[in-house]
């Protein structure tokens, strides 16, 4: 019992810390922000297991705001060499020169890869590219072209990540930083004095006063403790099983009342057309009148269950990304468990891939629609405005679960 109070005690008191140095332009400070986020999620499900949690270094919160030097030097002197991982982010920016490399981010990635030839497991290095099209951002051809030569540049020395979106890219951080975190304290073990001192006996005479008292009162180790829950793996997969089986009703309410919104649509469409020019002006104006109302019916629907919808999604999304941390241990969940889980995403993957197809051709035919009337025009701007945010939201998913699926291969 002593020795188990020992251990929980060496975990509060001696715990590792691996330093990640965030480097990266001024344009990806959405990047930057989530990888701090990732590396609490990431410090909360198994920093405590592995006995280290991950510090993240920026020179926006650890580089002092001084003057003399220039800006890379100032940076360069106060994060040093010691950081255990170096990080970069790459959109659509290069960044500003410094006196030794044409920008900051490569001057400290160039600084970072000599360490790494020089020690192997003296860092980590994770890099990562924003696609081009997929940044939202005003694109300067210039600074793109600097981004995309870097790129080949680095390809020769190592193996990058892409990413579309942010969530693409905070799928892929937190699948990586959980898997590298038993690798990096792997390659900097250091002898640690709580290990020691755990392999005394509380009668041993060399153990001192002080080390008796302690190993007497198990409690003392507790104080430091952080009592919060912690989902566990089978929490995890029950609570991602709810949320993705939340977001699949939700998705086939979205189809239903596509199908509904269609059946009225052809059936008044089939009204114009079966006595072409025998309709009057205003029969006319009623058949469309109708399918108008259909399609405001469809908005109104979309406008109740899209915000769900988007909820449960991303809920699923980040309890995969948990998972991916928690099944990044050893001997947690067997093999069928995984197998189950790959299995749940392809399912989830190719209804969603299906929910996409029809809403993609229902924007076609949207588009193809004749502006008849204004408010005709009104209700099919509106339809196709939530039927385009739809498609996008999905393609969106669709990616992250491609990644959650690889993530999960062995």
């Amino acid at each position: 019992m002593n020795l188990v109070a020992l251990e929980v005690g060496k975990l509060v008191k001696h715990q590792k810390i691996i330093s990640v140095f965030i480097s990266s332009p001024s344009d990806v400070t959405q990047e930057r922000a989530t990888v701090i986020e990732i590396i609490e999620d990431v410090n909360k499900l198994i920093g405590d297991q592995h006995g280290c949690n991950f510090q993240p270094v920026t020179w926006e919160n650890d580089v002092l705001p001084t003057f003399g030097n220039n800006p890379q030097a100032t940076i360069d002197a106060e994060v040093g060499d010691e950081y255990d991982l170096f990080l970069g982010i790459m959109s659509t920016k290069f960044g500003t020169p410094t006196e030794s490399a044409s920008s900051g981010t490569e001057h400290e990635f160039e600084r970072a890869y000599s360490r790494k030839m020089n020690n192997p497991e003296a860092v980590e290095i994770l890099f990562y590219f924003q696609e081009p099209g997929h940044s939202g951002r005003q694109i300067d051809v210039k600074e793109l072209g600097k981004v995309e030569n870097f790129k080949s540049k680095i390809s020769d020395k190592g193996i990058y990540a892409n990413y579309k979106s942010l969530e693409d890219f905070k799928t892929k951080v937190t699948s990586h930083l959980s898997k590298l975190m038993p690798r990096i304290l792997e390659g900097h073990a250091t002898e640690d004095p709580a290990e020691a001192t755990a392999q005394l006996s509380e009668n041993d005479d060399t153990v001192s006063p002080s080390q008796k008292n302690l190993l007497a009162d198990p409690l003392e180790f507790l104080s430091g403790l952080d009592d919060s829950d912690e989902p566990g793996f089978m929490e995890l997969t029950e609570q991602t099983e709810d949320a993705f089986s939340a977001t699949r009703l939700q998705l086939e309410a979205l189809s239903t009342a596509v199908t509904k919104m269609g059946d009225d649509i052809q059936e008044q469409a089939s009204i114009l057309t079966s006595s072409p020019g025998t309709l009057s002006q205003s029969e006319t104006r009623n058949v469309l009148r109708d399918s108008s109302r259909s399609m405001e019916a469809f908005v109104e629907t979309s406008a109740a269950v899209l915000p769900l919808f988007r909820n449960h999604l991303s809920e699923g999304i980040r309890l995969s990304r948990d998972l991916i941390i928690v099944l990044s241990q050893d001997n947690v969940g067997t093999k069928k468990d995984r197998d189950d889980l790959s299995s749940a995403f392809v399912t989830m993957r190719l209804g969603m891939q299906r929910g996409l197809s029809g809403f993609e051709d229902l924007s076609s035919t949207l588009g193809s629609l004749p502006r008849a009337t204004s408010e005709f025009n009104r209700a099919k701007k509106r339809t196709k405005a939530i039927v385009d945010g739809v498609c996008s939201l999905i393609s969106d998913a669709l990616n992250q679960i491609e990644e959650i699926e690889d993530a999960l291969l062995p």
